[in-house]
């Protein structure tokens, strides 16, 4: 227990007295420590600043509202389809009569030429036909290919017959025989065996 000082008449107070008993004034809590300043106290640990709050939850906040708005955003316009391609131009077949009253100005004649090679080269009816023919070959050499050829009934034109490109294609030709055994037959062939 320790005495102060009464701050009204000077008397020795106790510091658990709530009031002085000499003049009766009420006394302040000195019970309590007062700060360390006003004891003439250095602090015994080190002093640190107060620290700021981190930017770090404000960004991930922010970030997190920008991405739930585009996500609103896009379910209300739902999934972007992806681009539908150009239209197609359809194929119009050409008839019987109207192959046989063009003329070489309007179509170009050509040969059927497999180059390097004096074989017959195979057409067929359909450009399917050819299609099959093909990948038969490719997936199972030359016997696949003759079953294909066979069911899809083609037939042989000899190399160097001359013929005209009535539907030209950068992969297949539609050609019609001018010559020999299949005289006016059309079929498809690859375009690299026809030649101008």
């Amino acid at each position: 227990m320790a005495l102060v000082k009464c701050t009204e008449c000077g008397n020795d107070v106790s510091t658990k007295a709530g009031a002085c008993p000499r003049c009766g004034a009420p006394q302040a809590d000195t019970t309590a420590t007062p700060p360390l300043a006003a004891q003439n106290v250095a602090p015994t640990g080190p002093v640190t600043a107060a620290k700021k709050p981190s930017p770090v939850p404000g960004c991930l906040i922010l970030i997190a509202l920008v991405c739930g708005g585009i996500a609103a955003v896009r379910s209300c316009y739902g999934p972007t389809p992806p681009p539908s391609p150009p239209p197609r131009a359809e194929r119009q077949p050409t008839s019987a009569p109207a192959r046989a009253s063009l003329n070489s100005q309007e179509q170009p004649e050509c040969r059927i030429n497999m180059t390097g090679s004096s074989k017959d080269v195979p057409v067929f009816p359909t450009e399917e036909g050819l299609k099959d023919y093909i990948d038969a070959y490719i997936r199972g050499g030359e016997e696949a290919a003759a079953m294909a050829f066979r069911a899809n009934r083609g037939f042989m034109v000899p190399t160097r017959t001359r013929c005209y490109r009535v539907d030209p294609g950068v992969l297949r030709t539609k050609v019609r025989i001018l010559e020999g055994e299949q005289s006016g037959a059309t079929g498809w062939l690859p375009t690299e065996f026809t030649t101008l």
